[in-house]
């Protein structure tokens, strides 16, 4: 029989060669269409104006419908020019500009409905380029890195606890003592996720439902490991969630850190420490490095070994992703929440690893078992610290996540427990600004959601179709969002404290474009993870005979929306489509029927 580090090895090398073929088909796909199929699929964006050479902060045109999201790679073409100037704005940044080339490949920084923020590695005389082009390249840097973790892994102590059946070791005795506490505002509940930090010799997991302040428990715990002559690695899936642990140590004056990775992909607050900006510096044991997971992979950091890596939304990442690593120290502080968005992976062969997400505990391996779930699992009790007092939402907001999946461990802060849209500066009391929750129930009101598609095209030759995205649209529950928005702002909440979202991409899309007068964010589940905003106005868009809720049924994806409401939230959907079946969002759904104000649209 096959050992379970065996069976890991097989099944995550099957999952990476999967994700690489894919990766293939689309590079085959790209560079055997036309541009003009790809700019149709959403693969490249023509005729952007440079804004380095012609700026056009005042440019209003939107940019088509795009595959392009942060982290995507690019090629910058000078070619392909159609007969009208769309006037679409890029800003491209230089990077370390020496070697000046007339095109390269780049990384999007960001992206919104006008402009595209491209940055790039060497130096381009990028005033030449008045307009240009940029088509989506695949990259498998992050593949090759994953397939020499799991060449490295069985050589560390951490692969005999999570796939050998070691107990875990402590050291008690390396917790804060009297007096020792760096940040005294710390509550009892993240206190004590420190000191497991300190303790744990093997690993330790610190659970972080929304709003408990995981980051503060982090940064903690780094400064504390520093203090005991411990070398840290900070690791994060992304640009972003690296940079918040780096905010948070900046913040708590911490001076010795070193951030790994593009400065073009750092923000300006934690620039200044970058390896890079300041001049490649050595390495000290005092020195805390911080870099993505990919990075930690990378040539300046293939030969450094360190006491602790800690790493961060480590629920968002891949087993594998989290070994890269993983296998350069000799513990590891995991921290996350399961219950919030898993990783991705692109391949449909690889549909058969991922684990049920209807309810909290699905069954299942494979991808949704990642590290942070493993190390549940294999060590549970004395590893596994969940903080529990949150700071960001109403209590009436907190319950139905916190009974269905923290088990109604989840107390409100004093501060926060009942803070209402009307408590705030120049806001006046309304019906809908002294309410933290409501529900404006569709059900029977001829609002039913229809099919919003992408133009598709077919590549030539070989590879996979691209482009065939299909999503929902409801514009009914859009104009019921719309007159929501007006009625806040006319209670005097600004539009900068007001958030939308909706789980399927054509509602987003379309409400990016009703909503747009109102200067409000507008996202997917996807886009507002990790962040929040004084009122949330969630569409739900489903409403149809058949009471189908397609991935609505993913708990996580609903509990992700919801939670990021800190005063109020108000829900749009069909109440009869959304209560079939056990799922989160109907016993979401039944607690609004009983707790919220409920309206009609």
């Amino acid at each position: 029989m096959k050992s379970k580090l065996v069976k890991f090895v097989e099944q995550m090398t099957a999952i990476i060669d999967n994700e690489v073929i894919e990766a293939a088909k689309l590079g085959t796909s790209l560079t055997s269409s036309s541009f003009k199929e790809l700019e149709d699929a959403g693969y490249a964006l023509s005729n952007l104006i440079n804004d380095t050479s012609a700026p056009a902060a005042n440019n209003k045109s939107r940019l088509p419908d795009n595959m392009l999201a942060a982290g995507s790679t690019v090629e910058l073409l000078r070619g392909y020019q159609t007969q009208f100037l769309h006037g679409y704005k890029a800003r491209f940044l230089e990077v370390l500009a020496k070697n000046y080339e007339t095109l390269s490949r780049g990384t999007v920084k960001s992206i919104t409905t006008t402009s595209v923020v491209v940055v790039f590695g060497k130096g381009m005389l990028l005033p030449q380029l008045t307009t240009c082009s940029i088509r989506v390249t695949p990259s498998t840097i992050m593949f090759d890195r994953m397939r020499s973790a799991l060449i490295d892994m069985p050589r560390t102590s951490l692969c005999g606890v999570l796939f050998g059946g070691r107990p875990p070791r402590f050291d008690w005795s390396a917790t804060i003592g009297e007096g020792k506490i760096l940040n005294e505002t710390l509550n009892e509940s993240q206190r004590a996720a420190v000191n497991l930090a300190l303790a744990a010799k093997d690993i330790a997991v610190i659970h972080g439902p929304p709003g408990t302040g995981k980051t503060r428990v982090l940064v903690e715990a780094i400064r504390q490991l520093v203090a005991s002559k411990k070398r840290v690695l900070a690791c994060g899936p992304s640009n972003t969630s690296v940079d918040c642990i780096a905010g948070g140590l900046i913040d708590a004056g911490e001076k010795r850190i070193l951030r790994f990775g593009s400065p073009a992909m750092i923000c300006a607050k934690v620039l200044p420490y970058s390896y890079e900006e300041r001049h490649r510096p050595a390495i000290t044991k005092e020195t805390i490095v911080l870099s993505t997971l990919s990075g930690a992979g990378s040539r300046e950091l293939q030969c450094e070994s360190f006491d602790v890596a800690v790493i961060d939304e480590s629920t968002q990442s891949l087993e594998v992703e989290c070994w890269i690593a993983a296998v350069k120290a000799d513990k590891v502080v995991l921290a996350g929440d399961p219950h919030q968005l898993p990783p991705v992976l692109v391949s449909p062969a690889n549909e058969k690893y991922t684990r049920c997400t209807t309810t909290a505990g699905g069954s299942g391996t494979g991808v949704g078992v990642t590290m942070f779930e493993r190390a549940q699992e294999a060590v549970g009790g004395q590893a596994v610290h969940m903080l529990n007092v949150q700071y960001r939402m109403n209590t009436k907001i907190m319950i139905p996540s916190s009974k269905a999946l923290y088990g109604d461990r989840l107390v409100a802060d004093d501060s926060v427990a009942a803070h209402l849209l009307c408590d705030l500066p120049d806001v006046s009391r309304t019906p809908d600004t002294t309410a933290p929750l409501v529900f404006i129930d569709t059900s029977g009101a001829d609002m039913a959601e229809s099919l919003w598609s992408v133009r598709a095209s077919k590549p030539k030759g070989q590879g996979r179709a691209i482009g065939e995205s299909k999503s929902k649209l409801n514009k009914g529950e859009a104009t019921v969002v719309v007159a929501h928005i007006e009625r806040l702002i006319q209670a005097g909440v600004r539009g900068k404290d007001i958030g939308v979202i909706s789980p399927y991409k054509g509602q987003t899309r379309y409400l990016q474009q009703v909503c747009r007068p109102f200067l409000v964010e507008v996202q997917s589940v996807d886009g507002f993870q990790g962040g929040e905003k004084e009122a949330i106005i969630l569409s739900l868009v489903r409403s149809n005979m058949d009471r189908g809720i397609g991935f609505l049924r993913d708990y996580r994806r609903i509990n992700v929306a919801i939670t990021r409401a800190r005063r109020h939230l108000c829900v749009v959907g069909d109440s009869w489509t959304l209560s079939s079946g056990r799922s989160f969002v109907g016993a979401v759904v039944e607690y609004l029927k009983e707790k919220a104000d409920v309206r009609a649209p």
